[in-house]
Formats: structure tokens, C-alpha cells, sequence
């Protein structure tokens, strides 16, 4: 009898226990690793290429990486807003948006402001 499924325990019965060999194979493992990862790639690559199509309809394509990086969840809600799954009618939210184009067209007309736009733009965690 199995001392993990009875309420009270004998010391003369042992219980069983479920032994993993060396040969156990893990291609199942192996196999949903793989497919997970090449999904995920697939995703970002996908949301990678709708951010850069609405970067070139918006004429930002010429906007430095690390300032698109900071603004990446500005431009994803416009993204969003485009395809029409989302529309805030939150006044913070069109102030957001307000002032990330600003910031866009300021560091258009001169990339030496890209360092002060970041710093204006950049969402400080919690």
C-alpha cells in the first residue's frame, strides 16, 4: 500500500516511488521549446515590422533607435488606434500623444535634442 495515499502509515510497507532514467527521452521538451521560441520570434518580428510600416506612413522613419525604443509603447497605441482596436478618450492620453509628436518633430528638425527628448519622454517606473 502506498504511504501517500493511506491515512495511516505502516513501517513495514515502503512506498513506491516513480524512478526517471537517464533514457528518458525529452524531445517532447525539446520540441515545444523550440516551437515557443520560433512563435515568439514570429511575434516580435511581426510587431517589429507594423511598427516601422507606421513609422514610415507617419514620416518618423528617420527618428533615431534609441529614441524610437523610448516612445516603442507610444507608437505601438498608435499602431492599436490605426487598426482600430483601441481609442482612449482620455484627456492623459492624448497629452501623452501630444507631446510625443512634439518631441518627434523637435529631434526631426535637430537630432542634437535627441538626449533631452528621451529624458522628457522616458516613463520612470514605479
Amino acid at each position: 500500500m502506498n504511504s501517500l495515499l493511506s491515512s495511516s502509515s505502516h513501517p513495514s510497507e515502503s512506498p513506491q516511488s516513480t524512478v526517471v532514467s537517464s533514457q528518458t527521452p525529452n524531445v517532447s521538451i525539446d520540441t515545444w521549446e523550440a516551437q515557443e521560441a520560433e512563435r515568439i520570434l514570429h511575434s516580435a518580428h511581426q510587431i517589429h515590422q507594423e511598427m516601422m510600416e507606421v513609422l514610415d506612413v507617419l514620416g518618423w522613419d528617420a527618428l533615431p533607435g534609441a529614441f524610437i525604443t523610448t516612445i516603442q509603447d507610444d507608437i505601438m497605441g498608435f499602431v492599436e488606434e490605426l487598426k482600430g482596436q483601441f481609442k482612449s478618450a482620455c484627456p492623459f492620453v492624448a497629452l501623452r500623444r501630444q507631446r510625443v509628436t512634439f518631441w518627434v518633430e523637435q529631434v526631426l528638425q535637430d537630432p542634437s535634442l535627441e538626449a533631452e527628448a528621451i529624458e522628457a519622454l522616458h516613463v520612470k517606473s514605479l
